[in-house]
């Protein structure tokens, strides 16, 4: 819910891009979606431009947020802080597909140094699963192998979620987010015939 006009603001630009895309949205026709003039949309913005930078900004500190929270306990065993971000993850770009669509869309729209910024946040946010497949591995949890290649799959899996879930669908966000997690979980978790098998190339 928009609490204030520079919120109105942002959830009106992200239905157009989501829609329209970011290069057919106009601020006049945004400024009219919000009830305002066009001119008065640079009290809160300088330019199109940087309130697609400020969108995304603001959708990767949200889910950086919401990662950490869920997986915010040292007392459990790193499996399971891990299957918490990943669902965590899940769970967000189902229930906020047009924010993953456009994250994913537009990136290509921002400017090199906009670009730069983003990729911090994207980094933050990656950072988050590598040290908890490390620490995994360590302790015998997974069946070894690369943690980047393992993080990138995990990643790659849930941010394509907004592409075909459907909220009118058979599973609310948490449901399909337990879902994807445990799935994606029971492909790490070294099971007790693992100890003695090799990874066999065909």
């Amino acid at each position: 819910m928009a609490n204030t006009r520079f919120d109105l603001i942002k959830v009106r630009a992200l239905e157009s891009m989501y829609r329209n895309g970011y290069e057919n949205m106009t601020l006049r026709q945004l400024a009219r979606d919000v009830g305002i003039q066009t001119p008065s949309l640079y009290n809160y913005i300088s330019s199109k431009q940087e309130l697609l930078y400020l969108l995304m900004k603001s959708i990767m500190e949200e889910l950086i947020a919401e990662t950490r929270q869920a997986m915010s306990s040292d007392d459990l065993p790193a499996e399971e802080r891990l299957r918490r971000a990943v669902w965590a993850f899940a769970r967000y770009n189902a229930a906020h597909p047009h924010e993953a669509a456009v994250s994913d869309a537009e990136f290509r729209a921002l400017t090199p140094e906009n670009r730069v910024r983003i990729v911090q946040l994207r980094d933050e946010f990656q950072s988050l699963y590598l040290p908890l497949i490390h620490e995994a591995m360590a302790s015998g949890g997974f069946v070894p192998s690369d943690p980047r290649v393992i993080t990138n799959t995990i990643l790659s899996a849930c941010a394509r979620i907004y592409v075909w879930y459907r909220a009118d669908g058979p599973c609310n966000p948490e449901d399909l987010a337990d879902i994807v997690s445990a799935y994606l979980m029971r492909g790490l978790t070294r099971m007790p015939e693992d100890s003695s098998k090799t990874m066999v190339r065909r």
